[in-house]
């Protein structure tokens, strides 16, 4: 039916109902708001019996990151701030699935380990994937 790269999350999808047999949504659903209301609308345009495959990262992702930037903060500021962004847990994302009408919800995992020199060289790699801090009150 059409080809969609994509968009204000927050408006409905320009597609009818039940016009793909797959839906693919690779490393973009972390910067959504709502994720449910996204979800429903890939459900609303997926064919019955349809496919959805989804990649993000989920909520164990950066761990050493965000514990150094914490605890860097932490005594440097006397509090914290969101460093990195809010990931889904994995349980979570099996509840948000079904919440959005999808009925035989798979979650699988993959833990992909990469290391760096260093935290600097680590934040420029994200920085230049588009991966930076999006929230609206970070310092």
């Amino acid at each position: 039916s059409g080809f969609w790269k994509g968009g204000d999350e927050e408006d409905v999808l320009p597609f009818p109902e039940d016009c793909f047999d797959v839906v693919v949504c690779n490393m973009c659903l972390q910067w959504v708001n709502d994720l449910e209301g996204v979800l429903k609308e890939v459900n609303r345009i997926l064919k019955p019996d349809g496919a959805v495959f989804l990649s993000i990262p989920g909520g164990e992702t950066l761990p050493e990151l965000r514990s150094s930037l914490l605890l860097a903060e932490q005594e440097r500021d006397g509090g914290v701030s969101l460093r990195c962004g809010p990931y889904v847990d994995v349980p979570d994302v099996g509840r948000l699935l079904q919440g959005a009408g999808f009925t035989l919800p798979t979650v699988d995992v993959d833990t992909v380990s990469v290391t760096y020199p260093n935290m600097m060289v680590l934040m420029e790699h994200l920085q230049r994937m588009g991966e930076g801090n999006a929230a609206v009150n970070r310092r």
